[in-house]
């Protein structure tokens, strides 16, 4: 049911209490991944390897929209009695940080990356602690600290931080390394080309052939169906560039695929992984059939997305944004109201639409018949 009062007070503290936490194990999907990324750090478990990073201000806004949340930019400021466990044990590592192994300072980083403390990380992980330890932790610590940077400076539509470049075509091209792990450098470095203004045809190609003959070598067990979803989303942006729509669908018809196999067969331990996956495959379906002009597939998409994770406040804004474009603006109200409620860090921006689309509302309505 639509939260229809979007001055009611957001409720970010409440949804996105484990990112102030780590423990809290409800709220929308990267919520939740907060609190998995928290659990697996105290039992010792490897990091989950969720796509989705906080955007830049998310901390900020939360602090915004609930005074009653701790005040900090650091995880040890963060008072003794308010601590969880594994938020202790977060802020007990960092201060062995000169002490501990690479191994577990990254994954400390990948702690601090998933609960947004790009300070945090760009002082831990600042030269010479990320050139230490085995090449592919020294290479993983080096592009937390860029993502970092790249966040503390405001920038969240970027592939990876220009300084990364090196490392990814090192770690693409690499023979030695993972195909888990070649894959994805590849349509990282495929997409950057493809969304520069320059579009270097020849980077372009090289990037796409390496992804598509790697997929193609590589034994059926190393290919995990979201890896593969992933695949094909990132092949898919290619022929979205080019205008050749029904191209891009077919791609993402078979990112959808591997997509939904993926949470069929997940086990319970990573299926809020592959139900992350799934949510941005289905993103970026509505965005491809906007663009097409498919807009009934993009509608279907996009309430498919607040179907898939309905306390996001994000899913809701977008579709409000949709029903807006569309001039449906008695659609739009109760969505962008929703997203108001729903929290950071859209809170103030879906108010403001909740307001705007209603002003609109009036405007646009026709004379009753007489």
């Amino acid at each position: 049911m639509p939260l229809a009062d979007p001055n009611a007070r957001a409720r970010s503290g409440l949804l996105l209490a484990s990112y102030f936490d780590l423990r809290t194990a409800e709220g929308p999907l990267h919520a939740q991944s907060v609190a998995d990324v928290g659990r697996k750090f105290l039992a010792g478990q490897p990091i989950p390897p969720y796509q989705e990073i906080a955007p830049s201000i998310l901390r900020h806004m939360i602090m915004i929209d609930d005074p009653d949340v701790p005040r900090i930019s650091d995880p040890r400021q963060l008072a003794g009695a308010r601590r969880t466990a594994e938020w202790d044990a977060l802020c007990v590592q960092l201060e062995w940080w000169p002490k501990l192994a690479p191994e577990a300072r990254l994954r400390i980083a990948q702690v601090l990356l998933k609960l947004g403390f790009w300070r945090t990380i760009a002082v831990q992980c600042a030269e010479p602690n990320s050139q230490v330890g085995p090449p592919p932790v020294a290479l993983q610590l080096r592009r937390i600290r860029h993502v970092a940077e790249t966040k503390l400076a405001g920038r969240d539509n970027v592939i990876f931080a220009p300084e990364s470049h090196p490392d990814l075509v090192r770690l693409a091209t690499g023979e030695e390394n993972e195909v888990s792990a070649r894959i994805p450098a590849a349509l990282n470095l495929l997409m950057h080309h493809a969304r520069s203004p320059e579009r270097p045809e020849e980077q372009i190609q090289r990037w796409s052939t390496l992804a598509r003959s790697l997929v193609e070598s590589a034994p059926s067990s190393s290919l995990s169906p979201i890896l593969l979803s992933a695949y094909w989303r990132g092949l898919s942006f290619i022929s979205f560039r080019g205008g050749a729509h029904a191209e891009t669908a077919a791609m993402l018809d078979e990112a959808e695929w591997a997509a939904d196999r993926a949470v069929e067969e997940a086990d319970p331990d990573r299926r809020l992984l592959a139900c992350e996956n799934r949510y941005l495959v289905v993103l970026t379906r509505a965005r491809a059939a906007a663009a097409a002009g498919m807009f009934d597939a993009a509608e279907r998409f996009h309430r498919s997305l607040v179907r898939q994770d309905p306390l996001s406040a994000q899913a809701h804004v977008l579709l409000g944004e949709f029903l807006m474009v569309r001039e449906r603006f008695h659609e739009a109200v109760p969505a962008f109201a929703t997203a108001a409620r729903l929290g950071a860090p859209y809170s103030g921006y879906a108010r403001n639409q909740a307001i705007r689309c209603a002003a609109l509302l009036k405007t646009h309505r026709k004379p009753a018949a007489s």
